[in-house]
């Protein structure tokens, strides 16, 4: 887990920081943050946009006060986020998380996400190597049976479900990177944003998918470079 460690105003920027992890926005408007989520680019596209729009809020704020009056409304859009997902109207498209091969598909001695992920593919044809890019969806993390706990953004099919824990934690941890100095842990975001047991798998039914299925990469977008 980061720590931010301080919170600094001067005359020439206000940021929040320590060497690897930071966020902060400087007295022309323009931001930097660097080893958060928004800055990775395996974290599916739900978590992503959910804190950039809570960093592009908070950097609206000169003050530590305007900061903690504008709490709720940062909260807000995680809250938005999380309700989303328990109704099940997140599309898939907001939920694969790309990952990158270490080895060849056979090497792979545990069940991992990208062991799981690849062995699929491998069944389905797919010629796969080392530091390539695949793809996949959380549908039961929780399964007994590996290949029910992840599937294949690629062999989605039109009748899948998703793991709304799984992601419901991916986002209160994004929430907690951009909050905790104001007190907000995960455990705190949990008791009020997404409180009690959500139901583990949400269903979907769509028709026919095309068939590219494949979410372009995200390389190191910044909040800057969005606009913020």
């Amino acid at each position: 887990m980061h720590a931010i460690v301080e919170l600094t105003i001067n005359g020439d920027h206000r940021s929040v920081g320590v060497p690897n992890r930071y966020m902060g926005v400087f007295d022309d408007g323009s931001t930097k943050v660097r080893g958060i989520e928004v800055r990775r680019s395996d974290v599916p596209a739900i978590v992503e946009s959910t804190q950039h729009a809570m960093l592009r809020r908070m950097f609206r704020c000169a003050t530590l006060a305007e900061v903690r009056a504008a709490l709720p409304e940062i909260l807000g859009l995680l809250e938005e986020a999380l309700v989303r997902l328990r109704a099940g109207e997140v599309m898939p498209e907001e939920l694969v998380i790309t990952t990158h091969l270490s080895q060849d598909v056979g090497d792979y001695q545990h069940n991992t996400v990208q062991a799981i992920t690849a062995r699929s593919l491998d069944r389905h044809g797919a010629q796969l190597h080392p530091g390539e890019a695949i793809q996949y969806i959380i549908t039961d993390r929780r399964a007994h049976l590996p290949d029910d706990r992840v599937r294949p953004y690629t062999l989605l099919g039109s009748d899948w479900n998703y793991d709304a824990e799984a992601y419901a934690d991916m986002l209160i941890r994004a929430g907690e990177t951009v909050l905790e100095l104001f007190g907000w842990t995960k455990e705190r975001l949990r008791e009020t944003v997404w409180p009690g047991r959500a139901i583990d798998r949400i269903g979907m039914h769509f028709g026919p998918r095309p068939t590219s299925r494949r979410v372009p990469e995200r390389s190191g977008r910044t909040v800057r470079d969005s606009g913020c």
